[in-house]
C-alpha cells in the first residue's frame, strides 16, 4: 500500500466520522427543543388546571363562599386568564392550554402575580385582584 494511499483512507474516514458526529449533535439539540416545548405545555396545564381547581372549588361551596388563590409558576411570557367555561394559559412560544370550569358564569379576568379573590355570588363567580 502506498503512502499516498492511506492518507486517502485516513481522510475518509475522518471525514465521514465528523460527519455522523454533526449528524448526532444535529439530532441532540433537536430533542433539547423538543423537551423545552413540552415542559412548557405542561407547566401551561398546571397553571391552568391549579386556577380552574381553584374556581370550582368556591362553586362547589356555594353561595358566599370565598377563596384566596396564590397564582404560582406564572412566569412574564404567560397569559393566564378566565374565557367563558375555561381557563386558558398561553405562552409567547405558542403553547396553548385550558382547563374546564363547572360553571360559565365567571367575569373575564387576567390572572396577574400574587393573590387573587375568588368569590361565590349566588351562582356567579367573582375573581378580583
Amino acid at each position: 500500500m502506498l503512502k499516498a494511499e492511506t492518507s486517502m483512507e485516513f481522510l475518509i474516514m475522518v471525514s465521514v466520522i465528523a460527519f455522523v458526529t454533526l449528524i448526532m449533535y444535529l439530532i441532540a439539540q433537536g430533542q433539547k427543543i423538543n423537551l423545552y416545548q413540552a415542559q412548557d405545555s405542561i407547566e401551561t396545564t398546571r397553571n391552568a388546571y391549579a386556577t380552574a381547581i381553584a374556581i370550582n372549588y368556591v362553586y362547589f361551596a356555594g353561595d358566599g363562599a370565598s377563596y384566596v388563590f396564590t397564582v404560582t409558576g406564572k412566569i412574564d411570557r404567560e397569559n393566564l386568564s378566565t374565557f367563558g367555561a375555561t381557563i386558558r394559559s398561553n405562552r409567547t412560544s405558542h403553547v396553548t392550554s385550558s382547563a374546564p370550569l363547572l360553571n360559565s358564569n365567571v367575569n373575564n379576568f387576567t390572572f396577574d402575580y400574587g393573590y387573587v379573590n375568588i368569590s361565590n355570588n349566588d351562582g356567579v363567580m367573582s375573581i378580583e385582584q
